[in-house]
């Protein structure tokens, strides 16, 4: 396949994006589907959609989801609007939950904030994901870290409930912690 910017040959990577959609689909124990995976073989503009355009084509099971773009939310939104007959019946039946993570400590960036208020607009859930390193982007102790993720899932609260009142909500978080000696995440190729 070749790359859409430069022209040169690579390895695709939806067959990878696909081939999880089809494992997930037949996993019994997994509610939902996930849009983790990004295909890196399409135009960086289109990923957002293109990535629940194959979830919506591979599974039935309902999406959690996340835009990586501002633009990328209202295209989302229609499809997953057309899969439900239309926006109210979206509204009664979301099949999406778009995920949204503060950038610690205690902000929210044009892009997470606006998928907020998209989301609490169009009357689909918001996952709030505070994620607080302990040592690094949050206080050092494991209490302070939880309660900066607590006050940036508040921010992130009030921004949904003015965007639209009783819009729905889902408080969550992904603590982790940093690795002080080695100055890095506990997560990742490690390093001699």
């Amino acid at each position: 396949m070749l790359d859409h910017a430069t022209q040169s040959e690579r390895r695709a990577a939806t067959p990878d994006v696909v081939a999880f959609y089809k494992l997930v689909e037949t996993l019994d124990n997994f509610h939902f589907q996930s849009t983790g995976l990004i295909a890196s073989d399409v135009p960086a503009a289109v990923t957002d959609a293109y990535r629940l355009y194959l979830g919506l084509c591979l599974s039935e099971k309902p999406f959690v989801t996340g835009t990586f773009r501002v633009e990328g939310f209202q295209p989302m939104k229609d499809m997953l609007a057309a899969v439900r007959g239309s926006e109210d019946g979206l509204r009664r039946m979301p099949m999406a939950i778009f995920d949204a993570c503060p950038s610690p400590p205690l902000k929210w960036s044009n892009l997470t904030a606006q998928s907020l208020i998209d989301a609490a607009r169009a009357g689909l859930p918001s996952e709030l994901i505070a994620m607080g390193m302990t040592g690094a982007t949050s206080p050092a102790t494991i209490a302070g870290t939880l309660v900066q993720i607590v006050a940036e899932n508040l921010c992130g609260l009030v921004i949904c409930q003015l965007a639209r009142k009783g819009a729905p909500v889902i408080f969550g978080g992904s603590p982790s912690s940093f690795d002080m000696r080695k100055g890095r995440p506990p997560w990742g190729p490690s390093r001699p």
